[in-house]
């Protein structure tokens, strides 16, 4: 066999082990179309949730907004909504949960929440989950928010989960 075409093989292997290798670090991750950090700026997403209720947490400190579409429950530290009834085995819906994860809530209605995502849980309660972050300007972290179907209304998800804040 000539060595042009040797070469040429072997350049074609290493160039498909390289593809693989960068496929496989993808998973987990969340979507192109689900960004990893959400910018959290009024006037991005002020007209498209102009119609949309908001959820305000005083215990906890904090409000979000969500569409009217989406259906609400509360309980503890939690807020659970969601579009179609999100329920176990439902694969259509979406299922929003927030939690509290630092004793005292010390950032205040001037401070810009920082919402990260974080990971994605392949075999969680409930099913397949994203977790994102909410920190302060200080870096601590107040709040994680799971994310259940987000990739079946991603630019809602998206858009709900820019309107977070801080209300102490």
């Amino acid at each position: 066999m000539n060595k042009k075409i040797i070469w040429g093989i072997v350049i074609v292997i290493v160039i498909a082990i390289g593809v693989a290798i960068i496929d496989s670090a993808q998973i987990g991750k969340p979507d192109a179309d689900q960004p990893s950090t959400i910018k959290v700026t009024a006037s991005s997403v002020a007209d498209q949730i102009s119609n949309w209720k908001v959820f305000v947490n005083s215990k906890n400190g904090y409000s979000i907004s969500y569409p009217p579409t989406y259906h609400t429950a509360f309980g503890d530290d939690l807020f659970n909504f969601d579009e179609n009834l999100y329920e176990r085995g439902n694969d259509d819906g979406v299922k929003i949960q927030i939690q509290k994860t630092s004793g005292t809530v010390s950032a205040s209605k001037a401070d810009v929440p920082v919402v990260k995502y974080s990971e994605r849980v392949p075999e969680g309660p409930g099913g397949t989950f994203d977790i994102y972050s909410v920190t302060g300007s200080n870096g601590t972290k107040y709040f994680q928010i799971l994310v259940w179907g987000g990739e079946n209304d991603s630019q809602n998800v998206a858009k709900i989960l820019s309107t977070f804040r801080f209300t102490n």
